[in-house]
């Protein structure tokens, strides 16, 4: 079995929606997508076009202070997470900490 990787990502001077989308490029890839929900659900979709390959878990972090947008970029992200997750049975996973 395949140890899950955690990947610990600090959201704490992220300003804006792109800044979150850039994080998640990074931690994921590929080298480039389009920084949306539609392109992220692709990528979550399709892991082998991804650098970071299932099992792997993203943690953010030291978003207890950033503004609504970062907030809800987040949010939404997350949420495409689980649903990615559950429609692939894929072993991949994103949480929030503040």
């Amino acid at each position: 079995m395949t140890e899950t990787r955690l990947v610990v990502l600090d959201g704490g001077s992220w300003q804006s929606r792109d800044d979150v989308y850039r994080a998640i490029e990074a931690a994921i890839g590929p080298q480039y997508f389009g920084r949306n929900l539609d392109a992220l659900w692709d990528i979550l979709r399709t892991p082998e076009d991804s650098v970071l390959q299932p099992p792997y878990a993203l943690v953010v972090g030291g978003i207890a202070e950033v503004n609504d947008e970062v907030r809800q970029t987040v949010a939404a992200i997350a949420g495409v997470f689980a649903e990615a997750r559950a429609a692939g049975n894929l072993d991949i996973d994103l949480t929030v900490s503040d």
